[in-house]
Formats: C-alpha cells, sequence, structure tokens
C-alpha cells in the first residue's frame, strides 16, 4: 500500500475527499472497494477520526467485528469528546461476544 499512498498523497486535498469515494462504493454494497479506500484514508489522514469512523462502518457491512471495534477505538483516540464513538464500541462488543456470532 506504500506505492499507493505516495501516488496519491499528492492528489488529495483532505479526508472528505476519499471519505466520499468511499461511500460511493458502500452504497453500492462494493464492499470490499469501500474498506481499501477507507483504509488508504486512514494512513493519509491518521489524525482524523472520521476515517477511522468511516472504516469501522464498511467493516461493520462485511462482519469485520472485531477489525471494527479497533477502528472505532482509534477513532475515539483520536477524538474523545465525540461520544458516537464509544457507543458504537459498546454495540460492537456485544455483538462479538453474542453465540454463535463470527468474530
Amino acid at each position: 500500500m506504500r506505492g499507493i499512498v505516495n501516488q496519491i498523497r499528492h492528489l488529495v486535498a483532505d479526508a472528505g475527499e476519499l471519505n466520499a469515494a468511499g461511500y460511493v462504493f458502500l452504497k453500492r454494497h462494493e464492499i470490499d472497494e469501500a474498506i481499501r479506500i477507507f483504509q488508504l484514508n486512514s494512513v493519509l489522514f491518521p489524525k482524523v477520526a472520521n476515517t477511522y469512523d468511516s472504516l469501522g462502518e464498511a467493516l461493520i457491512a462485511s462482519s469485520q467485528f472485531s477489525y471494527a471495534l479497533w477502528a472505532y477505538q482509534k477513532a475515539e483516540e483520536i477524538d474523545p469528546e465525540n461520544t458516537s464513538y464509544k457507543a458504537k464500541k459498546d454495540e460492537l462488543q456485544i455483538m462479538i461476544n453474542a453465540p454463535g456470532q463470527t468474530k
């Protein structure tokens, strides 16, 4: 991914641009593509909590709950004042601990 990051870094003005692209794929149910875009966005803009929030949302859509929990933990570390990250983490803990749930 490092090569792509270096190529794209100078083309993207802010995290919002890639986030918008990621949501286009997510809305089209092209979840793997959305995840890749959100992952790239979090690498390019690691201090923007919303990049991890969006990644978490896509990971939930692909039932990757443990990884989504990690993404929301990162978002909360960056922006501890945003209580929605803690709420999402609490929901994910319940989902992860549910009997028969894929983690």
